[in-house]
């Protein structure tokens, strides 16, 4: 019996397990949706967070109250900056303190993590910390001498972004769906720390491990997608990749796309395709994208998808994140995009990208056969 579950700090980022938590690998039944007041969702539906479909769940924004009608407190990641010294870790104390267990998705120091299981034992409760991450054991450790790439047979399709917090996650999750849908056997590696409730695998934290160098995750990741091929057989393989790809100011870095250049190298792609911002983008500016990134990363794009987030510019040269807009799918005008001289594809028209991977994949068993 699925557990009745808080979630918080909830907004647009949590979204996709709402609609998505039929296939959830979790026990959890999200049925309390808490945001801060100060972030206006409160009393509106839980679709309305990125203009989608209804979910049915009204956002609260007192947290001790909805606490009362839980078994479980869900702590998300989020696409605002938010205190955890203030907002976050006084809360799961609470919790605890309540006899809730605790499913913790964000980020947490190891003696935060520590004395927080250390205190959910004593008061009899769960404590599951998402990002210490079950697939960092699911890879042997490798000796210097076995640090080999290895040959992965099955087409490997990779999600990009350009930046984060375009999509990316979901267009992750709705392909491998439009996929298995038509009888494919699909394995995803999800982009985000706790993807593995969702779609049974997170990009491990060795890639993101200062103790490992960056030659070893290359070849550490390659290893883990081995295992994945060997154990599973899938028909393709879906891989997230965390991050942006391309520098956008001298604060908004992007990381210079370091994981996506380690994750591409490590499994090259037999097809890719690139979640970006909602832009009027010209003939020239798409094309010019297309072939940095192609160039950069040595692969082939096959499309973008247009996801409904603006880029607030004025904070190009802030040093904190890199602020985004969610705006009404209806604003973003599909039939622009199709003037374009490259694939670009609005999120109704999502399918028509998913066809053209497959299209993809399927014209490299026409050669293989000729």
């Amino acid at each position: 019996m699925k557990e009745k579950t808080l979630v918080y700090p909830f907004d647009k980022h949590f979204a996709v397990m709402l609609r998505k938590k039929n296939i959830l690998a979790t026990q959890c039944d999200f049925t309390e949706l808490v945001s801060p007041a100060g972030w206006g969702l409160s009393g509106l539906d839980a679709g309305m967070v990125d203009f989608g479909s209804t979910c049915g769940i009204i956002v609260h924004a007192d947290f001790n109250e909805a606490l009362r009608r839980v078994d479980t407190v869900f702590f998300t990641e989020s696409d605002h900056m938010i205190d955890k010294e203030t907002l976050i870790l006084p809360k799961i104390k609470l919790s605890i303190e309540k006899n809730k267990n605790i499913i913790c998705a964000l980020e947490l120091t190891e003696s935060e993590c520590k004395l927080l299981a250390s205190t959910a034992k004593e008061n009899g409760v769960v404590f599951t910390y998402c990002r210490d991450n079950q697939q960092r054991n699911q890879i042997d450790l490798i000796s210097e001498e076995q640090l080999l790439l290895r040959t992965i047979n099955t087409p490997v399709v990779m999600v990009l972004g350009t930046i984060e917090d375009v999509g990316k996650f979901t267009a992750q999750v709705s392909f491998a769906e439009y996929l298995q849908d038509i009888g494919y056997k699909v394995s995803v590696i999800g982009s985000r720390g706790w993807s593995h409730l969702i779609c049974e695998h997170s990009v491990p934290s060795f890639m993101f491990d200062k103790n490992y160098h960056e030659h070893e995750k290359v070849v550490l990741f390659n290893n883990f997608v081995k295992k994945i091929e060997l154990e599973e057989k899938p028909d393709v393989i879906i891989i997230g990749v965390p991050g942006g790809l391309i520098q956008m100011s001298q604060q908004q870095t992007n990381r210079f796309g370091i994981t996506a250049f380690e994750m591409i190298n490590a499994v090259p792609p037999d097809a890719t395709f690139i979640s970006t911002y909602c832009e009027k983008y010209t003939k020239e500016h798409i094309l010019k994208l297309r072939t940095l990134i192609e160039n950069r990363f040595s692969i082939e794009v096959v499309g973008f998808l247009i996801n409904n987030t603006a880029v607030d510019y004025t904070s190009f040269d802030s040093t904190s994140k890199l602020s985004t807009l969610t705006v009404s799918p209806e604003t973003v005008d599909e039939s622009y995009y199709v003037t374009l001289p490259v694939p670009v594809y609005g999120m109704s028209s999502q399918n028509k990208l998913f066809d053209a991977v497959i299209a993809q994949l399927a014209s490299y068993n026409e050669v293989e056969v000729l």
